[in-house]
């Protein structure tokens, strides 16, 4: 929540300001905070990613079939014989 009110707060600044003469140096302050706000934010939900996986063993569960979904047919994806149906492999008959 703080995450929050943090980027509200940069974003209601630069509103308010937005028509006064800067200099560089301010620029680049109210550059900074803004982009730190951003990543406070973003960091917000992002945490939540981390939590899910640490403690939910369905969540867990589903992730790592999802990965190996993935690695296995973008990384080394199935030859030319093999066609993918509803996340199953059919053999095609040669």
């Amino acid at each position: 929540m703080i995450f929050l009110s943090m980027r509200t707060v940069v974003l209601a600044y630069l509103y308010i300001t937005r028509d006064l003469a800067k200099d560089s140096r301010r620029h680049i302050i109210e550059s900074f905070i803004s982009q730190f706000g951003i990543v406070l934010y973003y960091i917000n939900y992002a945490k939540l990613f981390y939590l899910y996986t640490l403690t939910s063993p369905l969540f867990r569960e589903v992730f790592w079939k999802r990965l190996s979904f993935f690695r296995n047919n973008i990384y080394f994806p199935p030859n030319e014989n093999c066609v993918i149906q509803n996340r199953n492999l059919f053999w095609k008959n040669v």
